[in-house]
């Protein structure tokens, strides 16, 4: 062969590289092609899932005190104690005449008077304690009602508010107190009786 067509077909061949190499290149890069027209990729946000609050707890019901009118017997008057805590609380109270009906001297045969309801153990939130007494025909005058702090219990919570409710010819009236020690005795009220006839 000649040296002249050796050169012609070196030549030739390093073009046809060159081309090859050239045409690679262009694909990479997405050069000298055409394309079609695609809508750009929409953003997909990702949303956190709502979260619902815990709903707040129902505030727990304040304990409450039965009717005194429920507790022990009645009449045209009526007195009665009640505590939440667990503490010995005694009611008394001091007749016309002098006399005191409390824990000790329960009845008094000549008025009528009685407690009827005499707790030793106290009480406790939702279950509370009480004592009662009580006259179905009372004579006339000046009723003088007390409490004492008598006993603390182990665990006790030393004193705490008592409820006085008085029943005087049907109206009714309360007094809270505050009892804190042993052998603590609070005048309540005085109740001036007049029978209804």
């Amino acid at each position: 062969m000649n040296n002249q067509l050796k050169g012609v077909l070196v030549g030739a061949f390093i073009l046809l590289i060159t081309l090859l190499l050239l045409s690679k290149c262009h694909s990479c890069r997405g050069e000298g092609r055409e394309t079609a027209y695609e809508e750009p990729a929409e953003e997909v946000v990702v949303e956190e899932p709502a979260v619902e609050p815990e709903p707040e707890p129902e505030p727990e019901p304040e304990p409450t005190m039965p009717d005194a009118e429920d507790i022990g017997g009645t009449g045209d008057l009526k007195v009665v104690l009640q505590w939440d805590f667990p503490d010995d609380m005694d009611l008394s109270v001091v007749e016309p005449g002098g006399n005191r009906i409390n824990y000790i001297n329960k009845r008094n045969r000549r008025t009528g008077g009685f407690l009827d309801v005499d707790n030793l153990d106290g009480g406790s939130p939702g279950n509370p304690a009480a004592e009662n007494i009580y006259w179905s025909n009372p004579p006339a005058g000046t009723y003088r009602v007390f409490v004492t702090f008598f006993s603390d219990r182990v665990g006790g919570e030393n004193g705490g508010d008592v409820l006085v409710t008085v029943f005087n010819n049907g109206e009714r009236s309360e007094y809270t107190v505050h009892l804190s020690h042993t052998g603590q005795t609070e005048h309540v009220v005085d109740v001036e009786f007049t029978p209804q006839n």
